[in-house]
């Protein structure tokens, strides 16, 4: 896949709302489990309980709160520690930099195709770009769901190793749709609406 439909949904509406929505998740997922920040702009360090290659909050991974000084933003350097506000932004840029143009055809959960069809039909995606979009959608899903390329910010939070992928697929199309009937009810009350 060249660069042009990448550069497309990444400028689309529709990937601003799946960052919204995986950012909601990220949020309600890791209150349960890490302590409350009272900083304006909280951090956090990962404490493992042993070496698993893919840690999970809440059962072999804790988030503490770093308190320690970060001079322009830069992370600590000897702990993981991140500004979980930012997990889902840089996860995705990170996917969308390395892997969204990635050729190889990815497997699809049965129960996300027709999700992703109605997704296309419901942002107005135009016809010749809908194929393309589907297919960074599906390798999205694939990489959010794979501990290939396993990162503890995010799928360390969703716990999405302990589900089937049509749980995942719904809990993800369940927040983007929300996301866009929030903003789609924003709009209204403003006297606009688009998709």
């Amino acid at each position: 896949m060249n660069v042009l439909p990448v550069t497309q949904f990444w400028n689309s509406r529709l990937y601003n709302d799946i960052e919204r929505a995986l950012h909601n998740i990220l949020t309600k997922k890791r209150n349960r489990h890490a302590p409350p920040h009272t900083f304006h702009i909280p951090r956090y360090y990962i404490v493992t309980r042993d070496q698993t290659v893919i840690p999970s909050l809440g059962y072999d991974m804790d988030f503490r709160i770093c308190d320690r000084e970060h001079v322009d933003g830069v992370d600590c350097s000897d702990r993981h520690c991140f500004a979980p506000n930012a997990s889902a932004r840089e996860y995705l840029w990170g996917f969308m930099i390395q892997r969204a143009r990635d050729s190889e055809t990815r497997h699809c959960p049965r129960a996300l195709k027709p999700e992703v069809h109605n997704l296309m039909k419901k942002y107005n995606i135009p016809s010749r770009q809908v194929c393309s979009f589907t297919n960074i959608v599906y390798r999205l899903f694939y990489d959010l769901h794979s501990p290939e390329k396993w990162d503890p910010e995010v799928q360390g939070v969703l716990g999405w190793e302990h589900m089937s992928a049509d749980a995942c697929n719904s809990e993800l199309m369940s927040e983007v749709h929300r996301v866009m009937w929030r903003r789609n009810m924003n709009q209204f009350s403003l006297g606009y609406v688009s998709s």
